[in-house]
């Protein structure tokens, strides 16, 4: 077993390993009121997030109020907008659009970094190639319209997937101590779990939940076994 960490029981320990089927896991197929979208030319590219998208846009323009004719000259004319050059619309980013119709938002950007792996993080407007967010009707009903608690979601969900992009997915397998009561790699499997995200999870909660479960499983063995035992009873 090509094991990262080890946790010591009593009866069982608890192995740390790499997950080799990491890309099975991908958080953004779990159920989640967010969408994370990147640039088109991202998202083709390495397959990030859940969609491509235009990465910019589109607001009434503000000085002709959407007609594309600048007010009337003195002769009575109209001349086009200057402001938007006739369209009656301008272009905005992703998140200002977004805002504007109450959604609670995150810049983000991708890097990729070859056999190192990729990596997302929340970045500055002007230097994002993706944006997170969660439309205003679910902040309402996941919140009860708490916008900082959904922000703190979207952190979380994307802290997390930046770390399933960098292979930080683990598994926990639990084998029988030896005789000696020491850890043995190859000493019979009691329980195993893999697609843990994150090494402080996997090393922290879910191995010592794995742990105590192993622990249950085998003191129960064992107990029937002796049971059975002082009765001249075979366990099969």
């Amino acid at each position: 077993m090509d094991y990262i960490d080890v946790i010591e029981g009593k009866l069982v320990s608890a192995f740390i390993v790499p997950d080799m089927d990491a890309y099975s896991v991908n958080p953004r197929d779990h159920d989640t009121p967010s969408i994370m979208a990147f640039a088109d030319n991202v998202h083709r590219q390495y397959g990030a997030g859940d969609q491509g998208t235009h990465m910019n846009g589109w607001k009434t323009c503000d000085a002709c109020e959407g007609d594309g004719y600048a007010a009337r000259d003195s002769l009575g004319g109209h001349g086009m907008c200057a402001k938007c050059e006739g369209d009656g619309e301008l272009e905005i980013s992703v998140m200002e659009s977004l805002r504007r119709a109450g959604a609670v938002v995150l810049p983000l950007r991708y890097s990729d970094y070859g056999s190192s792996g990729s990596q997302v993080y929340v970045s500055d407007d002007d230097d994002a190639n993706g944006y997170i967010w969660v439309d205003g009707s679910a902040v309402e009903r996941e919140w009860n319209g708490d916008r900082e608690a959904a922000e703190r979601y979207l952190t979380i969900e994307v802290e997390e997937y930046s770390r399933w992009l960098s292979g930080e997915v683990y598994g926990v397998v639990v084998t029988e101590n030896d005789e000696d009561g020491e850890p043995d790699e190859h000493g019979a499997d009691v329980t195993s779990c893999f697609g843990f995200i994150g090494w402080e999870y996997a090393r922290g909660d879910a191995a010592r939940e794995m742990l105590a479960d192993g622990e249950a499983i085998v003191a129960q063995e064992r107990d029937e076994a002796r049971h059975w035992a002082e009765r001249d009873t075979v366990t099969i």
